[in-house]
């Protein structure tokens, strides 16, 4: 198939999947961060069947009367049955394969999305990422020479006249370059797809737009901040963020995505933009720093560094209905076991060590969750088993500890702070016309 018939089957897919008709699949349980628990629905293999309206849906729980149990904490995610199954396995080898998904992630884009901000003017048709990229790359020195590890450049927008005299959208966003040729590239755009996009367990960055020059493609990313930037105040704030990791791991093993740097706190960061009126000016803590009301408005937190991550070869073929990160079963990474298992514990043990810290700031629960970080740590979890054992021991955490204010350990004993650099542009930094 050619490289424009691939494109036109991949627009018509986008296209029906934007008017596929949403629905909501709550389970109820028992108590969860203090009221009812909204459980992750049966995973299935709704690719075969034409019954699975709701699997395209993205259910951040809209409406507050609706759902009023939550008014305190915020939406939950709830888990949209997967489209295919575990193996389905991707390989992208051709050039041309690339230009499809580049065309299918930037196309997806352009749709509503419910997981970004309703009261939002700016949409991706009338952005110039172009131009975006062009005012970065005139800088001296050139801000992608001199990225973090994660190799995102910060673009924050001008504070002259440079949109006024462009009469362009230039909102804060993230950009990073990749080689045309590169792992990283195919996965981020792959994980953009729109059946994939949509699924709330995603922990993909979105792609707002692409731009080629010779050997590179310059990503133009939704803009994240650090994870704990604003800081998380209480219990019920680090909960969420485990849970939302916990969530997000198993999604990306079950696209059989590993090497996800997930004890570093640079890979970890957060979506503030759903409601950028969050930040409170009146409130402040006690070193000035304005609170984030993450009881009001909620946040997606997402796994920022793919540099080293990669799509595992399939070793054994599963059935259509093979769990979510099949065939790993329980032992210590050992030189008997397959390399693809190895990589997934590996992930799972690092995102125990990260976690294992973060319960330090939250003595309230670290006892509790002791065994979530052994059984990481030790035990040879896969994702799902630690998000399952998670969900468990959570029901046991009173409703009122969840209230309590994190105790956070001075900064020497704290996990590795990542540092991001905004490049804020001015008139000298403007490309010549």
């Amino acid at each position: 198939m050619s490289s424009e018939s691939r494109i036109s089957a991949q627009m018509a897919s986008l296209l029906s999947h934007s008017k596929t008709p949403t629905t909501d699949h709550t389970l109820e349980g028992s108590s969860y961060f203090g009221d009812a628990v909204y459980d992750s629905p049966p995973l299935s293999e709704s690719s075969d069947s034409e019954q699975g309206d709701g699997a395209h849906t993205d259910s951040t729980l809209d409406d507050p009367e609706e759902h009023s149990n939550f008014g305190h904490f915020g939406h939950p995610l709830e888990r949209m049955p997967r489209l295919r199954s575990a193996d389905h396995g991707l390989n992208y080898d051709l050039d041309g394969e690339v230009d499809v998904l580049l065309k299918t992630a930037t196309l997806a884009s352009t749709f509503p999305s419910r997981s970004s901000s309703s009261t939002s003017s700016i949409t991706s048709d009338t952005i110039n990422y172009e131009r975006i990229v062009d005012l970065l790359l005139a800088q001296d020195p050139n801000p992608f020479e001199a990225t973090d590890s994660r190799n995102l450049v910060m673009f924050d927008p001008p504070k002259d006249d440079t949109l006024y005299r462009y009469m362009e959208a230039m909102p804060p966003m993230m950009v990073k370059r990749v080689r045309r040729s590169s792992e990283e590239l195919l996965l981020l755009l792959d994980l953009n797809r729109p059946d994939l996009r949509e699924d709330p367990w995603n922990a993909a960055p979105h792609i707002l737009g692409a731009v080629e020059k010779e050997d590179y493609v310059y990503l133009c990313l939704q803009r994240l901040s650090e994870y704990n930037d604003p800081p998380m105040l209480n219990v019920s704030h680090y909960i969420d963020f485990v849970r939302q990791m916990l969530e997000g791991l198993s999604f990306l093993h079950e696209q059989r995505v590993a090497g996800l740097k997930c004890s570093k706190a640079s890979s970890h960061m957060v979506d503030l933009s759903s409601q950028s009126f969050a930040l409170s000016d009146e409130v402040e803590s006690e070193q000035g720093v304005p609170k984030f009301d993450r009881h009001m408005y909620p946040v997606r937190y997402y796994f920022s560094d793919f540099t080293t991550a990669s799509r595992v070869p399939m070793e054994t073929l599963y059935p259509a209905s093979s769990p979510p990160t099949p065939g790993l079963g329980l032992g210590i990474i050992g030189s008997k076991r397959p390399t693809a298992v190895n990589s997934f514990i590996r992930d799972v043990q690092d995102c125990g060590t990260f976690i294992e810290t973060l319960l330090l700031d939250v003595p309230q629960v670290a006892g509790k969750l002791k065994s979530l970080t052994k059984a990481m740590l030790f035990g040879g979890f896969n994702a799902d088993d630690a998000r399952r054992l998670f969900e468990a021991l959570c029901h046991s955490i009173p409703a009122e500890v969840f209230n309590k204010p994190a105790t956070p350990l001075r900064p020497s004993a704290r996990p590795e702070r990542a540092h991001t650099i905004a490049h804020p542009i001015s008139i000298k930094d403007r490309p010549k016309e």
